[in-house]
């Protein structure tokens, strides 16, 4: 019987810049054929649901159903948000049986675009940037309930954007590797909430990892208009060697309000603000200091569809003061198949909290 070489399963295993990109890769193409074969039209599934359900599995509990239908079919300038649903909605009546990848229910997100990032955990010195790359994936877990799964995964390569790491000796770019697994629920009602555990992995003057909680509580109070509240508090993190001193890295927590908006040109803009812990503000070149008090947070998300699966999406992070705080954003594009951008985010099953990224996951250093 042929003996296993565990050493060469365990070299597999150990995060390194080669393997993180092999294993997005593989990720893309998995995902890529897993998507090829739910999202192609099935007869025998289409003859088995009521002519009472919604074709495009919409939440009706937040007037995205009628909206797609009637946007569908109507020019871009001519579409009315206002009188292309009423508000407050009817309840679901839909019913149907467990299918975790219902084509119909089914929301894949594929986003490539730049990121930039200046963190504490940059010493003072630095600033990143890059490229992004995510692909997400969400869909029903009790149908009948509203309840559903997200699961996600993202990549982001970066160079210093200062000369100082490299006069110091050290490196001069940066690797992070991002899972999001989450879970999430659409109420009748129209209140929102969903939960998640965001993973990284990176490769920057040391290799670290660390880890996260986050959630968000939303609820929508007109045709256009979304409230809620969102939040994140670390899990753990880890030690890493800058040159000859030892540092702990880890995700700073935060939270706060945001109002989400969604315009006539079928734009939605979601604003945030609230506060964030104490983080660090030691310099790689004058030495360490004294921790912050909590501080002020805030940001802008983006989300403009510019084709019928195509949108340009961003999103930035600002803690204050600026010097040692965070300055994290990231704007590309995002291809949306099977459902489309119009509907991508409306969805009774699409994920209410977006893959990990700088801008969720800002990382300390202390």
């Amino acid at each position: 019987m042929p003996s296993i070489d565990f050493s060469q399963v365990a070299q597999f295993c150990r995060p390194t810049k080669r393997n993180i990109q092999c294993k997005f890769a593989l990720i893309c193409c998995l995902l890529a054929v897993l998507v090829f074969q739910v999202v192609q039209p099935r007869e025998a599934h289409a003859d088995n649901i009521s002519q009472t359900d919604s074709p495009s599995d919409t939440f009706v509990g937040g007037a995205e159903a009628e909206f797609a239908s009637h946007t569908d079919s109507l020019p871009v300038d001519s579409q009315s948000f206002s009188e292309a649903s009423t508000f407050p909605p009817k309840r679901c009546q839909s019913k149907r049986p467990l299918n975790w990848f219902d084509a119909n229910s089914i929301e894949l997100r594929i986003f490539n675009g730049i990121d930039g990032s200046k963190q504490p955990q940059d010493f003072g010195v630095n600033a990143n940037l890059g490229i992004r790359s995510s692909v997400s994936l969400s869909g029903p877990l009790v149908y009948d309930r509203g309840l559903g799964w997200q699961i996600g995964t993202a990549f982001t390569a970066s160079e210093n954007a200062v000369r100082v790491y490299e006069l110091l000796g050290e490196e001069d770019t940066r690797w992070q590797s991002y899972t999001t697994l989450g879970v999430f629920q659409r109420l009748d009602s129209n209140l929102a909430w969903g939960l998640a555990y965001d993973y990284l992995y990176q490769e920057s003057y040391d290799d670290a990892h660390a880890g996260q909680f986050r959630g968000t509580l939303s609820q929508q109070i007109s045709n256009n208009d979304w409230v809620g509240v969102r939040g994140s508090i670390d899990e753990h993190g880890d030690s890493a060697e800058f040159l000859t001193t030892t540092l702990h890295l880890r995700p700073i927590s935060q939270g706060g309000a945001f109002w989400t908006h969604r315009w006539p040109f079928q734009a939605r803009t979601t604003t945030f603000l609230g506060m964030a812990e104490s983080h660090s503000e030691s310099n790689a070149v004058t030495g360490f200091s004294a921790p912050t008090k909590n501080k002020f947070v805030f940001g802008l998300d983006i989300f403009i569809p510019i084709a019928p699966s195509l949108a340009m999406t961003g999103s930035t992070n600002l803690m204050r003061p600026a010097d040692t705080g965070t300055v994290d954003a990231f704007l590309g594009f995002e291809w949306i198949p099977g459902v489309g951008s119009r509907r991508a985010g409306l969805q009774r099953f699409s994920a209410l909290q977006s893959v990990a990224s700088p801008t969720t996951m800002p990382i300390d250093l202390r």
